[in-house]
């Protein structure tokens, strides 16, 4: 159906509804419902304008994620977002805050990992490139001999063997490291899909429950206000995405 055509037919609906409820009334009847409604109307005006000076001093509904379309883009926000919060050396200034809570997620899931990740230097490289596909998110740690690769799947398909590509460049570099974790992170729990070869071993973290509970942990210790806004907002779009 056309949707003027439609909108029209609403219209129409609407006014013979109403000229059915003025009829039922009757003419005192309506007069008097109007003069309520008017008295209504200015009784409401100090509500309405407390409730739009509510809503501009905290803009409820402005989230620049969102304003710009970026909550669903990989490669250019979430993947970058979150390599700049898990580098101990990114702009956010927190230390390994970040990395840490990363971590204790992982363990939540029964990683193996090393006692503790003081005087570990880590390095944190966002899509790097590597004869088996490019890396979205690399962590590492000489000293502490661990390693994290990130695979980000927001609303991409699996690649070809993207999975077992990636654990085996891991594994590749096995006497390096004695801590070696993939971890397949989505929006909310999901299985790989497996097409030539078997999976290997990964762990799958979820934005809405180990990201958010990241972020909802690492809030009431930042002191922050710049770092505070902008984890809010990003919040607000991990925990519907």
């Amino acid at each position: 159906m056309n949707p003027k055509m439609s909108q029209r037919g609403e219209i129409g609906w609407w006014f013979a509804d109403y000229r059915e409820f003025r009829q039922g009334l009757g003419a005192a009847g309506f007069a008097s419902f109007e003069r309520e409604f008017q008295r209504l109307t200015v009784e409401l005006q100090p509500l309405r304008v407390t409730a739009a000076q509510r809503v501009a001093a905290s803009a409820p509904d402005f989230n620049v994620f969102r304003i710009l379309r970026l909550q669903r883009k990989e490669l250019i926000t979430h993947s970058p977002f979150l390599a700049n919060l898990l580098n101990p050396a990114g702009t956010h200034a927190q230390g390994d805050l970040f990395l840490r809570l990363f971590l204790e997620r992982l363990a939540l899931k029964q990683a193996r990992l090393p006692a503790s990740i003081v005087g570990g230097r880590w390095f944190v490289r966002q899509e790097q490139v590597t004869d088996s596909g490019n890396l979205d998110i690399h962590l590492w740690s000489h000293p502490l001999r661990c390693e994290i690769v990130i695979e980000n799947k927001i609303g991409a398909a699996d690649q070809d063997d993207q999975l077992s590509r990636y654990w085996d460049h891991m594994q590749a570099q096995q006497a390096q490291f004695d801590f070696q974790h993939l971890v397949y992170l989505t929006p909310q729990s999901r299985v790989p899909v497996a097409k030539g070869k078997p999976l290997p071993p990964y762990i799958n973290l979820t934005y809405r429950e180990d990201i958010c509970a990241l972020l909802r942990d690492a809030l009431p210790i930042i002191h922050s206000p710049r770092l505070q806004y902008s984890l809010e907002q990003y919040l607000e779009i991990t925990t519907t995405s």
